[in-house]
């Protein structure tokens, strides 16, 4: 296989990773197995060799490019159902894709590898109105240094194993209150929003109350 994807995938022969259906869903399934054979496009976040540089946009075949997402390693962009929320001025503040809808109740266990895939994927959809919780993508070293940044609080990147955001603005201004937890418990919320690359812009974090540090 090269990397522009010439290699024909049936689909119906896509692996069946372990765990998956529980961290994706069916739908999170459907919407990569889905893509179209001409547009198996995905932008990666972070360095993949022989596949691309964080940021870039490749195209790849439906193996690819389901393993890439499901190891939080890409996003899909669905520009079918990409929302722009922008401030006043009109900046676009978040463009985020709402890949598939998240089961309400708050998952209990989390492998780590998975943790970030279900964090990454669990975009919400718009009939939970202004308040609806919005998943974050885990960069953890990004998350890390923004800690590090405002509240002057070290923490260590590999200990980031779940971030979560509940939107505030009922005017759609892009800011969400983001909980960030960590492998041994601890908490930490703060204002953030995300940029168009579904990126983690912390703007102000304060302690949470059940945060143990």
């Amino acid at each position: 296989r090269d990397r522009v994807g010439r290699s024909h995938t049936p689909v119906s022969f896509l692996p069946r990773m372990p765990g998956l259906v529980g961290v994706l869903g069916k739908a999170g399934q459907a919407m990569v197995r889905g893509l179209p054979r001409s547009q198996r496009r995905v932008i990666l976040r972070e360095h993949v060799p022989r596949i691309g540089v964080r940021g870039e946009e490749v195209q790849t075949n439906t193996t690819i490019a389901y393993q890439l997402v499901a190891k939080g390693q890409a996003v899909v962009p669905n520009w079918q159902t990409v929302r722009q929320i922008t401030d006043s001025e009109g900046n676009i503040l978040e463009r985020t894709p709402e890949f598939l809808e998240v089961v309400e109740r708050q998952r209990t266990f989390f492998d780590p590898f998975w943790a970030i895939t279900a964090t990454m994927l669990s975009f919400t959809r718009k009939r939970f109105g202004p308040t609806r919780r919005l998943a974050v993508p885990i960069d953890r070293l990004e998350i890390a240094n923004r800690l590090l940044q405002v509240t002057k609080v070290k923490v260590n990147p590999e200990d980031i194993v779940f971030a979560s955001a509940k939107q505030q603005s009922i005017n759609y201004t892009g800011y969400h209150l983001v909980y960030v937890r960590l492998a041994g418990g601890e908490g930490l919320e703060g204002a953030c929003y995300s940029d168009q690359y579904a990126r983690l812009r912390c703007k102000v974090v304060h302690q949470n109350t059940r945060a143990m540090w």
